[in-house]
């Protein structure tokens, strides 16, 4: 089935540039190939068009509409559900379903919060899981391409509300002595969903996709920090570019690590993208060891060495303070997130504090 859909998605986009190139034909060819294709996408992902499903509760969910994403899981739709557009997961097959139902426990554990994509309910179509959630305008990633040069308050805000979700996501469940975390494993600017495309400070941020997510359990001391963890169910992966070092070599190795500084490492990645609009550019070097060139060039363009002589004739180099010209206010942020050892990174809660503490004219 997959392959089958990759064929005709590669069909299909062959076509669309082909009637892009005629320009004779105009946009509302384009527009034709369009729904044709996501017809083509629904269609071989074993959902019926124009079909009312009846949730648990009675109330109809009914769609098709838009076709909001796809992937090798499957397909996001939208869907009607009260008068009312919400986002509808829906598997390629029924081998997703554990993939579902661990997705929506998680779901469930970390809602609700202001910051957490709200779930509404599940479904079960043709022996399939589906998951319906709150549909949102987009993610952060198509924000920065349509306003690639954001204010630097929405920046701001957007960085504080990510690691507002973040520092929920691990301590849902806080006690003095233990903590429940979820660790998200795949922080990109693609699963984080925004209410609106403009450039506004009162844009409002949702953490989804929740797949790959993992549960933690941790014991802790006062002074002494984490004591012991238990690593719950979940699968080991996240996208190459965001993830933390500890995790790409886990998948190597075949030795798990799951840290909630790991959701951290991506944050830093992430912010990097929102203070530039740049995905982010790193060799598979980069990527197993940990490190981010293009930032640490950032941080030290226009450094000067300074040469200091103590009252005893010592002399000292130092360099003077990173200005970061391209992540700018978020640059000493990102330092504190993307080191490559995981204990010298703040937790989430210290970046919280740290952005808060910005202020901007």
């Amino acid at each position: 089935m997959s392959v089958f859909v990759s064929f005709v998605d590669n069909v299909v986009y062959a076509c669309k540039h082909v009637v892009v190139g005629v320009a004779l034909v105009g946009s509302f060819s384009y527009f034709i190939v369009n729904k044709f294709y996501e017809a083509l996408i629904l269609i071989f992902s074993g959902v019926d068009l124009y079909k009312k499903i009846k949730l648990p509760d009675g109330r109809l969910l009914e769609g098709p509409g838009k076709l909001l994403g796809k992937g090798s899981f499957g397909i996001v739709c939208q869907y009607q559900l009260d008068k009312k557009l919400v986002a509808v997961k829906i598997p390629n097959s029924r081998e997703y379903n554990a993939l579902q139902q661990h997705e929506l426990e998680l779901l469930k554990k970390a809602n609700p919060h202001m910051n957490v994509i709200n779930y509404i309910d599940r479904v079960e179509v043709d022996r399939k899981i589906w998951i319906v959630m709150e549909l949102m305008k987009g993610s952060v990633h198509d924000l920065l391409v349509k306003n690639p040069g954001l204010s630097p308050k929405t920046k701001l805000s957007i960085a504080i509300q990510i690691t507002t979700g973040i520092v929920h996501l691990h301590n849902f469940n806080s006690a003095y002595f233990s903590r429940e975390a979820i660790v998200h494993q795949d922080l990109k600017t693609d699963n984080i969903l925004v209410d609106r495309l403009d450039d506004d400070p009162k844009i409002n941020i949702k953490i989804s996709d929740f797949g790959i997510a993992r549960q933690v359990n941790q014991l802790t001391l006062p002074i002494f920090g984490k004591i012991s963890s238990k690593l719950y169910k979940g699968q080991v992966g996240g996208t190459l570019l965001y993830t933390a070092p500890e995790v790409i070599n886990g998948m190597v190795t075949k030795r798990e690590c799951c840290e909630p500084k790991s959701d951290v490492y991506s944050a830093g990645i992430v912010f990097w993208e929102v203070a530039t609009a740049r995905r982010p550019n790193r060799s598979i070097q980069e990527i197993h060891k940990g490190t981010f060139d293009e930032f640490n060039r950032d941080k030290n363009t226009n450094r000067q060495r300074i040469t200091k002589t103590s009252f005893f004739g010592e002399v000292t180099e130092t360099l003077s303070e990173p200005t970061y010209p391209m992540s700018s206010f978020l640059g000493p942020i990102i330092d504190k997130c993307v080191q490559p050892k995981i204990d010298d990174r703040n937790s989430a809660n210290s970046i919280l504090k740290r952005l808060q503490q910005i202020e901007l004219k």
